[in-house]
This record gives C-alpha cells, sequence and structure tokens, in this order.
C-alpha cells in the first residue's frame, strides 16, 4: 500500500534544501535545478506524479493537448 503525501504543500524551500542536504557530498556534486531537472523528469513516473500531484496532473494534461493539436 502506497502513502499518499501532501507533496504540493510542502514549502519549495524545504524541498531544495532536503535535495542539496541529501546531495552535497555525491561524486558528482549539489543537485542543480537547471542541471539536474531535465534528466530527472525523464526518469519519473507520471502515473505516481499525477496521483500525488493533482497541479502536475493538469500541467500534463495541457502538454498532451498542445503536442496533438492539429
Amino acid at each position: 500500500m502506497r502513502i499518499k503525501r501532501e507533496v504540493e504543500q510542502i514549502p519549495k524551500k524545504n524541498v531544495l534544501k532536503w535535495l542539496e542536504n541529501a546531495t552535497n557530498k555525491t561524486q558528482k556534486g549539489g543537485y542543480d535545478k537547471t542541471d539536474h531537472a531535465p534528466r530527472l523528469l525523464g526518469l519519473i513516473d507520471p502515473a505516481l506524479v499525477r496521483e500525488v500531484c493533482p497541479n502536475c496532473g493538469r500541467i500534463f494534461d495541457a502538454f498532451h493537448a498542445r503536442l496533438h493539436e492539429t
């Protein structure tokens, strides 16, 4: 059973601090949104993101509609 967290309610500053703390001593260095986000987006499960982030689901829907316009 998966625990549903209100991830959209977590302050951005907390998330960025957690990412910095989790990665600052790694071989590849600390997290950098510009450098790392594009690759990370390619690794996520869109169904899981939709489940825990309704706002992101709406963005996915808008992108999908735009990509399939005739």
